[in-house]
């Protein structure tokens, strides 16, 4: 937890991210045989986060794969509300993150249809607003990719108040 949370601090705060790898790959080591699998695939989520930004999409996309296999068997076999909640949203945000990097390899049909189920299961949802805006941030990126200015400016007007809301530069 400890190696996570510097490689945490790492990433959002100062923006070195060799150096976020290198901890959460420590974290990695502890976790292999932890029986926290939570933490263990926030973890391997995490490394796919620092991995598009060390120009690693590739490897971004398999640790993305993992992460959310196994959030979405939680949060789809768990009884625990609160547990299920969890995994939704490191779900939801694994899906986001995969449809990024996949659209970065111009995998778009692909990363469109990560980012159609990411609206869909975000729409409406008021504990789900700020992943709604990402996904919606996402469709007005395709929109623009395609050239649709109209819906692009309609979906990336929408995703903004939140990510204010919440500092999101």
């Amino acid at each position: 937890d400890a190696f996570l949370t510097k490689g945490v601090i790492y990433y959002f705060n100062q923006r070195k991210f060799q150096f976020a790898l290198d901890e959460y790959l420590k974290a990695y080591e502890y976790l292999k045989d932890s029986k926290n699998d939570f933490l263990k695939f926030r973890n391997i989520y995490h490394i796919g986060v620092v991995k598009i930004y060390l120009g690693e999409e590739k490897d971004a996309v398999t640790h993305f794969e993992t992460a959310a296999a196994y959030f979405e068997k939680q949060m789809r076999t768990q009884k625990n509300e609160i547990i299920i909640s969890n995994n939704r949203r490191a779900w939801l945000n694994t899906l986001r993150q995969l449809a990024v990097v996949t659209a970065q390899l111009k995998q778009f049909k692909r990363s469109d249809s990560l980012v159609t189920l990411g609206l869909n299961q975000t729409r409406g949802d008021e504990k789900l607003l700020l992943e709604n805006a990402y996904f919606m941030k996402c469709r007005g990126m395709s929109e623009f990719r395609e050239q649709n200015d109209n819906a692009a400016l309609w979906y990336l007007k929408k995703s903004v108040p939140e990510l204010q809301k919440r500092n999101d530069f």
